[in-house]
């Protein structure tokens, strides 16, 4: 899977069914602004958010990551296994630069934790070692969308909802971000985007593909 640089263009102003308050990320700046306020909230956050932009796991799949489900990765084709959550299901996931970045730093500043975003209060150093909460990390991102300007409101399910986004934006068919997002069907995945029907049929309208006739079998 190809590493995706989002460009504020990605950001475009669509309409959030899925959070009605929220206000997409549209610019740069806002983006940059996010980065920083994260990394001062603890880089923890920053790295989940890396790494959750760049696999589009579900926030309990992402932190139910252990670091020796890491430790195994094949270095030249790196595909990570996990046991869904909402579904039992087993799943491969392939693991891109950007994921894999935060991979290595959490291993080689973190050897000895058993989470790959574990926990590093004193409080949890005291007891039996945990990974940070999803609540922990929504806390942490809402308090920062109401930081930045122009405000945004910063969910758990946001940096899944921006893949998408970026993927549909360069041109990616709304059934493959579907199984990008591990949705049940397409109409979960327009929603989750921001995405109408009229958007959906006119992308199909805009890209039209030419065969010749000789290239078509017969009989």
């Amino acid at each position: 899977m190809a590493d995706i640089c989002l460009e504020p263009s990605d950001f475009s102003p669509v309409r959030d069914n899925l959070h009605e308050r929220s206000r997409p990320v549209q610019t740069a700046s806002q983006r940059d602004q996010i980065e920083h306020r994260l990394h001062a909230k603890g880089p923890i956050y920053a790295d989940v958010r890396k790494f959750e932009i760049n696999t589009a796991l579900l926030i309990s799949d992402l932190l139910a990551i252990r670091l020796a489900d890491v430790h195994i990765l094949d270095p030249d084709r790196p595909e990570l296994r996990i046991i869904e959550g909402k579904t039992g299901k087993v799943r491969t996931l392939p693991i891109n630069q950007g994921a894999q970045a935060v991979i290595n730093r959490r291993l080689n500043e973190y050897p000895k934790d058993v989470w790959l975003f574990q926990s590093q209060s004193h409080r949890d150093r005291q007891t039996t070692p945990k990974a940070i909460t999803r609540r922990a990390v929504g806390r942490v991102y809402a308090a920062v969308g109401e930081q930045i300007t122009p405000r945004v409101y910063l969910g758990t399910h946001f940096m899944r909802k921006t893949r998408g986004l970026a993927l549909h934006s360069r041109g990616r068919p709304i059934e493959e971000i579907c199984k990008i997002l591990n949705h049940a069907n397409t109409a979960v995945t327009i929603r989750c985007i921001g995405l109408d029907a009229d958007t959906v049929s006119c992308s199909y309208d805009d890209l039209v593909l030419q065969i010749r006739d000789d290239s078509v079998c017969s009989g």
